[in-house]
């Protein structure tokens, strides 16, 4: 099984912030505290529910939701510090996923949509395969580059700092950088955003 599973990630050559999978997660501070509803989809069908209180009396500074571990038969809940942060992410499966969180006392309007990234949000990313990546922002059309360097055996020796890029209204900063397979890169949001990434020239030996 745990082939399979490693050549899913390898061959996967598109990552999307609205449409989680196991190569990418998105973290969000609920900086109000209070209960919050939140529905997660697939590919835009509705799989499951789940409950988030955030609470100034929690322990907790970080919670991690797997959204493809979540039961559609039953609400799961969660809690987390006003001053901590919630990381959606996806254990298994081929991926979509979205989650959608709303206050309980005001459930006509969206506090969070994992599909439309705001400011002090994060996306982190992990790209495996070598290669040339273009990254597209959706709504403004900004573009980047990601190179993905042939695998350095000396280089993988120690996990890699993760690489931090920037978004905000003038565009990704910096806009072309190149990673290790395996090294993380995080963009860090400061303008509506939803970030997606596609191979589009390999680099094979």
């Amino acid at each position: 099984m745990k082939a399979v599973i490693n050549q899913r990630l390898f061959t996967e050559t598109s990552i999307d912030s609205g449409a989680l999978s196991m190569l990418g997660m998105v973290v969000h501070r609920f900086d109000q505290p209070g209960e919050y509803q939140g529905t997660v989809l697939r590919d835009g069908q509705v799989v499951a529910k789940l409950v988030l209180t955030v609470d100034e009396c929690s322990t907790a500074t970080q919670v991690n939701i797997d959204l493809a571990a979540l039961n559609a038969r039953e609400m799961s809940e969660f809690s987390v510090n006003v001053a901590g942060y919630a990381v959606f992410h996806v254990s298994r499966g081929v991926g979509g996923y979205s989650v959608v969180l709303r206050r309980s006392e005001d459930c006509d309007t969206d506090e969070f949509d994992s599909r439309e990234l705001n400011a002090e949000d994060s996306f982190a990313a992990t790209l495996l395969r070598p290669g040339i990546y273009r990254v597209t922002e959706t709504y403004s059309g900004y573009r980047g580059e990601i190179v993905v360097a042939y695998p350095d055996p000396a280089a993988l020796r120690c996990p890699l700092d993760p690489i931090s890029i920037g978004f905000d209204c003038n565009g990704f900063v910096p806009d072309w950088v190149e990673v290790q397979p395996t090294q993380g890169i995080v963009y860090r949001i400061e303008e509506r955003a939803r970030i997606q990434i596609d191979l589009v020239e390999p680099i094979d030996r």
